[in-house]
């Protein structure tokens, strides 16, 4: 009964101050290309690099064109190591001034989310 009683207790113990947080460790999400405001010229491929790292599962990579909110791009890869390299392209061929938001997501095995995205626009 004491050995079950300090087990219990000990357990209780480690869950509170560890993994029983419902805390996780973000991932980081180090976006290459393109930087945050930059500006191409209509018909010039835009690289698309990236890199997360930390508990992978999944990502996901968008590019929307945000003057007409059209999604433009749309890439996804399923990782079990400790590291996803994105190494894409897209060329867009505008006959205006328009905007775009590249916007990346990870999730992990337990279902938390990280974000982050950049702007940047592409000139006839």
């Amino acid at each position: 009964m004491k050995k079950s009683l300090f087990f219990a207790l000990t357990f209780s113990a480690v869950c509170t101050f560890n993994a029983c947080t419902n805390k996780h460790d973000e991932v980081m999400i180090n976006i290459v290309s393109p930087t945050a405001n930059s500006q191409y010229t209509s018909g010039t491929p835009i690289t698309i690099s990236a890199d997360f790292e930390g508990e992978l599962h999944e990502c996901m990579v968008k590019v929307t064109n945000t003057t007409n909110n059209v999604e433009v791009m749309n890439y996804s890869k399923h990782e079990h190591t400790g590291e996803i390299i994105v190494d894409t392209s897209f060329t867009p061929i505008v006959s205006a001034i328009t905007n775009f938001e590249l916007f990346m997501v990870h999730e992990d095995h337990d279902g938390n989310e990280t974000e982050k995205s950049v702007a940047f626009s592409v000139n006839p």
